[in-house]
Protein backbone atom coordinates (compact mmCIF):
# COMPACT_ATOMS: atom_id res chain seq x y z
CA UNK A 1 0.00 0.00 0.00
CA UNK A 2 1.14 3.13 -0.58
CA UNK A 3 0.07 6.82 0.29
CA UNK A 4 0.91 10.33 -1.78
CA UNK A 5 -0.49 13.55 -2.60
CA UNK A 6 -2.55 14.45 -5.69
CA UNK A 7 -4.16 17.43 -7.51
CA UNK A 8 -7.86 16.64 -8.25
CA UNK A 9 -8.58 17.90 -12.01
CA UNK A 10 -11.78 19.64 -12.60
CA UNK A 11 -14.75 17.10 -14.64
CA UNK A 12 -17.42 17.97 -16.89
CA UNK A 13 -21.16 17.85 -15.72
CA UNK A 14 -20.24 20.43 -12.91
CA UNK A 15 -18.06 17.79 -11.25
CA UNK A 16 -15.27 19.74 -10.19
CA UNK A 17 -14.02 18.24 -7.04
CA UNK A 18 -13.38 15.33 -5.62
CA UNK A 19 -11.69 13.27 -2.38
CA UNK A 20 -9.99 9.59 -3.29
CA UNK A 21 -9.34 6.43 -0.60
CA UNK A 22 -9.57 3.09 -0.68
CA UNK A 23 -7.63 2.57 2.52
CA UNK A 24 -10.09 0.39 4.90
CA UNK A 25 -9.91 2.48 7.85
CA UNK A 26 -10.83 5.64 5.63
CA UNK A 27 -13.82 3.78 3.48
CA UNK A 28 -15.96 3.36 6.69
CA UNK A 29 -15.25 7.63 7.92
CA UNK A 30 -16.20 8.75 4.01
CA UNK A 31 -18.94 6.42 4.30
CA UNK A 32 -20.47 8.22 7.61
CA UNK A 33 -19.84 11.43 5.76
CA UNK A 34 -21.33 10.33 2.87
CA UNK A 35 -24.81 9.28 5.11
CA UNK A 36 -24.42 13.27 6.94
CA UNK A 37 -23.92 14.97 3.99
CA UNK A 38 -27.35 12.97 2.28
CA UNK A 39 -28.80 14.39 5.69
CA UNK A 40 -28.42 17.93 5.36
CA UNK A 41 -30.39 20.10 2.73
CA UNK A 42 -28.60 23.59 3.26
CA UNK A 43 -27.05 26.02 0.81
CA UNK A 44 -24.81 27.02 3.79
CA UNK A 45 -23.19 23.63 3.48
CA UNK A 46 -21.24 21.74 0.31
CA UNK A 47 -23.68 19.25 -1.19
CA UNK A 48 -22.84 15.64 -2.28
CA UNK A 49 -23.52 15.19 -5.69
CA UNK A 50 -22.29 11.46 -6.26
CA UNK A 51 -20.19 8.73 -5.19
CA UNK A 52 -18.49 5.81 -7.15
CA UNK A 53 -16.14 3.16 -6.11
CA UNK A 54 -13.57 1.23 -8.61
CA UNK A 55 -10.99 -1.10 -7.94
CA UNK A 56 -8.79 1.23 -6.67
CA UNK A 57 -10.29 4.39 -4.98
CA UNK A 58 -13.64 5.72 -3.48
CA UNK A 59 -15.04 9.31 -4.68
CA UNK A 60 -16.60 11.95 -2.87
CA UNK A 61 -18.24 13.88 -5.86
CA UNK A 62 -18.83 17.56 -4.42
CA UNK A 63 -20.64 20.17 -5.48
CA UNK A 64 -18.00 23.08 -6.75
CA UNK A 65 -16.94 25.90 -4.17
CA UNK A 66 -14.01 28.10 -6.32
CA UNK A 67 -13.79 30.85 -3.99
CA UNK A 68 -11.55 28.94 -1.73
CA UNK A 69 -11.29 28.73 1.93
CA UNK A 70 -11.46 31.75 4.22
CA UNK A 71 -8.29 31.23 5.49
CA UNK A 72 -6.90 31.96 2.29
CA UNK A 73 -8.78 34.70 1.23
CA UNK A 74 -8.91 36.62 4.35
CA UNK A 75 -4.80 36.28 3.93
CA UNK A 76 -4.74 37.22 0.40
CA UNK A 77 -7.54 39.96 0.50
CA UNK A 78 -6.64 41.27 3.88
CA UNK A 79 -10.46 41.15 5.04
CA UNK A 80 -9.21 40.98 9.25
CA UNK A 81 -11.16 44.02 10.75
CA UNK A 82 -13.74 44.48 8.03
CA UNK A 83 -16.39 44.25 10.26
CA UNK A 84 -19.62 44.15 7.31
CA UNK A 85 -17.57 40.73 5.58
CA UNK A 86 -17.03 39.49 8.73
CA UNK A 87 -20.65 39.59 9.80
CA UNK A 88 -21.61 38.35 6.49
CA UNK A 89 -19.35 35.45 6.06
CA UNK A 90 -20.24 34.65 9.95
CA UNK A 91 -24.06 34.41 9.39
CA UNK A 92 -23.66 31.75 6.96
CA UNK A 93 -21.14 29.57 9.19
CA UNK A 94 -23.60 29.95 12.09
CA UNK A 95 -26.66 29.03 9.89
CA UNK A 96 -24.59 25.68 8.30
CA UNK A 97 -24.48 25.02 12.34
CA UNK A 98 -27.71 25.63 12.85
CA UNK A 99 -29.13 22.97 10.08
CA UNK A 100 -26.53 20.27 11.53
CA UNK A 101 -27.52 21.10 14.62
CA UNK A 102 -31.17 20.66 14.28
CA UNK A 103 -30.08 17.20 12.54
CA UNK A 104 -27.96 15.97 15.71
CA UNK A 105 -24.92 16.31 13.87
CA UNK A 106 -21.56 17.87 15.15
CA UNK A 107 -19.51 18.94 12.89
CA UNK A 108 -16.22 18.48 15.53
CA UNK A 109 -13.53 20.50 12.95
CA UNK A 110 -14.65 23.50 12.41
CA UNK A 111 -12.02 25.89 11.20
CA UNK A 112 -11.32 28.37 8.33
CA UNK A 113 -9.77 26.02 5.96
CA UNK A 114 -12.97 23.98 6.30
CA UNK A 115 -15.44 26.95 5.30
CA UNK A 116 -15.21 27.65 1.36
CA UNK A 117 -16.48 30.05 -0.98
CA UNK A 118 -18.49 29.59 -4.13
CA UNK A 119 -18.15 31.10 -6.90
CA UNK A 120 -20.77 33.71 -5.87
CA UNK A 121 -19.44 34.53 -2.66
CA UNK A 122 -21.39 32.29 -0.71
CA UNK A 123 -20.72 30.59 2.26
CA UNK A 124 -19.73 26.40 2.02
CA UNK A 125 -19.22 24.62 4.99
CA UNK A 126 -17.21 21.77 4.08
CA UNK A 127 -15.53 18.73 5.72
CA UNK A 128 -17.44 16.35 7.83
CA UNK A 129 -15.15 14.12 8.12
CA UNK A 130 -14.73 14.17 11.85
CA UNK A 131 -18.85 14.89 12.36
CA UNK A 132 -20.89 12.67 14.45
CA UNK A 133 -24.88 12.12 14.27
CA UNK A 134 -25.86 11.63 18.24
CA UNK A 135 -28.43 13.10 20.36
CA UNK A 136 -27.07 13.57 23.80
CA UNK A 137 -22.68 13.63 24.34
CA UNK A 138 -19.77 11.86 22.85
CA UNK A 139 -16.36 11.80 24.35
CA UNK A 140 -14.63 11.14 21.40
CA UNK A 141 -10.89 12.73 21.28
CA UNK A 142 -10.79 14.84 17.90
CA UNK A 143 -10.73 17.84 15.87
CA UNK A 144 -8.17 20.65 15.53
CA UNK A 145 -6.22 21.90 18.68
CA UNK A 146 -6.70 25.58 18.29
CA UNK A 147 -10.78 25.32 17.58
CA UNK A 148 -11.21 22.67 20.09
CA UNK A 149 -13.39 23.37 22.88
CA UNK A 150 -11.87 23.32 26.74
CA UNK A 151 -13.74 20.18 27.39
CA UNK A 152 -12.84 18.09 24.22
CA UNK A 153 -9.07 19.03 25.35
CA UNK A 154 -10.36 17.72 29.03
CA UNK A 155 -11.18 14.43 27.32
CA UNK A 156 -15.02 15.14 28.98
CA UNK A 157 -18.13 14.31 27.65
CA UNK A 158 -19.44 17.00 25.29
CA UNK A 159 -22.70 18.16 23.54
CA UNK A 160 -23.02 19.46 20.16
CA UNK A 161 -22.41 23.06 21.45
CA UNK A 162 -18.78 22.69 21.19
CA UNK A 163 -19.35 23.65 17.12
CA UNK A 164 -20.31 26.82 18.82
CA UNK A 165 -16.65 27.40 20.77
CA UNK A 166 -14.88 26.67 17.61
CA UNK A 167 -17.81 29.35 15.79
CA UNK A 168 -16.52 32.05 18.46
CA UNK A 169 -13.12 31.72 18.18
CA UNK A 170 -13.44 31.50 14.02
CA UNK A 171 -15.23 35.06 14.46
CA UNK A 172 -12.21 36.14 16.65
CA UNK A 173 -9.62 35.23 14.09
CA UNK A 174 -11.49 36.63 11.44
CA UNK A 175 -12.00 39.99 12.79
CA UNK A 176 -8.36 39.88 14.46
CA UNK A 177 -6.29 38.27 11.83
CA UNK A 178 -4.91 35.84 14.39
CA UNK A 179 -6.28 32.89 16.43
CA UNK A 180 -6.49 33.76 20.22
CA UNK A 181 -4.57 30.29 21.12
CA UNK A 182 -1.27 29.65 19.08
CA UNK A 183 1.26 28.44 21.10
CA UNK A 184 4.71 26.72 20.54
CA UNK A 185 3.18 22.85 21.65
CA UNK A 186 0.49 21.15 21.73
CA UNK A 187 0.01 21.47 25.89
CA UNK A 188 0.55 25.14 25.68
CA UNK A 189 -1.81 25.46 23.23
CA UNK A 190 -4.08 23.35 25.34
CA UNK A 191 -2.98 25.23 28.69
CA UNK A 192 -4.41 28.29 26.64
CA UNK A 193 -7.45 27.16 25.56
CA UNK A 194 -8.66 25.79 29.20
CA UNK A 195 -8.11 29.31 29.85
CA UNK A 196 -10.39 30.87 26.91
CA UNK A 197 -10.00 34.00 25.12
CA UNK A 198 -8.58 36.69 27.66
CA UNK A 199 -6.91 39.31 24.99
CA UNK A 200 -9.73 41.02 22.47
CA UNK A 201 -7.21 43.95 21.75
CA UNK A 202 -9.42 46.99 20.14
CA UNK A 203 -12.54 44.54 19.26
CA UNK A 204 -15.78 46.84 19.59
CA UNK A 205 -17.67 45.74 22.72
CA UNK A 206 -20.27 44.38 20.97
CA UNK A 207 -18.29 41.99 19.37
CA UNK A 208 -16.37 41.00 22.13
CA UNK A 209 -19.68 40.12 24.03
CA UNK A 210 -20.46 37.94 20.98
CA UNK A 211 -17.53 36.08 21.26
CA UNK A 212 -17.67 35.80 24.85
CA UNK A 213 -21.58 34.36 24.93
CA UNK A 214 -20.72 31.90 21.55
CA UNK A 215 -17.41 30.64 23.41
CA UNK A 216 -18.81 30.50 27.12
CA UNK A 217 -22.45 29.68 26.99
CA UNK A 218 -22.52 28.93 23.92
CA UNK A 219 -26.32 29.43 22.97
CA UNK A 220 -28.52 27.86 20.37
CA UNK A 221 -28.53 29.78 17.23
CA UNK A 222 -31.67 31.69 17.69
CA UNK A 223 -29.88 33.60 20.30
CA UNK A 224 -26.92 34.43 19.03
CA UNK A 225 -29.22 35.81 15.81
CA UNK A 226 -30.94 37.75 18.39
CA UNK A 227 -27.57 39.68 20.09
CA UNK A 228 -26.69 43.48 19.28
CA UNK A 229 -23.38 42.88 17.29
CA UNK A 230 -25.81 40.84 14.58
CA UNK A 231 -28.56 43.72 14.87
CA UNK A 232 -28.18 44.43 11.39
CA UNK A 233 -27.82 41.21 10.05
CA UNK A 234 -31.00 40.29 7.27
CA UNK A 235 -31.46 36.79 8.22
CA UNK A 236 -34.41 35.98 6.32
CA UNK A 237 -32.89 37.02 2.89
CA UNK A 238 -29.38 35.94 4.01
CA UNK A 239 -31.38 32.26 4.33
CA UNK A 240 -32.55 32.93 0.78
CA UNK A 241 -29.58 33.62 -0.77
CA UNK A 242 -30.98 37.58 -1.73
CA UNK A 243 -28.16 39.27 -0.06
CA UNK A 244 -25.10 40.13 -2.63
CA UNK A 245 -21.87 38.35 -0.98
CA UNK A 246 -19.44 40.80 0.29
CA UNK A 247 -16.90 39.71 -1.70
CA UNK A 248 -16.98 37.89 -5.01
CA UNK A 249 -14.34 35.93 -6.17
CA UNK A 250 -12.84 37.03 -9.75
CA UNK A 251 -13.63 33.75 -12.16
CA UNK A 252 -11.23 31.46 -13.29
CA UNK A 253 -11.65 29.59 -16.93
CA UNK A 254 -12.95 26.28 -16.65
CA UNK A 255 -12.13 24.91 -20.07
CA UNK A 256 -10.46 21.88 -19.68
CA UNK A 257 -9.72 20.45 -16.64
CA UNK A 258 -7.96 22.71 -14.25
CA UNK A 259 -6.11 22.06 -10.96
CA UNK A 260 -7.60 22.26 -7.74
CA UNK A 261 -6.18 22.45 -3.79
CA UNK A 262 -4.28 19.11 -2.96
CA UNK A 263 -6.33 16.02 -1.68
CA UNK A 264 -5.10 13.09 -0.17
CA UNK A 265 -5.87 9.80 -1.42
CA UNK A 266 -4.75 6.14 -0.30
CA UNK A 267 -4.14 3.75 -2.89
CA UNK A 268 -3.96 -0.45 -2.45
CA UNK A 269 -0.96 -2.01 -4.13
CA UNK A 270 -1.63 -4.64 -6.27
Amino acid sequence: MSEGISRGFAAYLDIEDWRLTSHDCLEEKLATEKMLLNMTDSSFITRLHATHLDAQFMYLILEPALGGSLKEVYERESFHDMIHVVKYHTAGIALAIGHLHERQICHRDLKPDNILLNEKGHIKVCDLGLAKRFFEKTATFCGTALYMAPEIHAGRWYTHAVDWWSFGVIVYELLSGRNPFVAPTQGQIRASVMKGIRNFGSMQPDCVDFIRVACAARPPLERLKAMRWYRDVPWGRIQRGDVPASWVPKRQPLAGPRSFPRHLFVQHSG
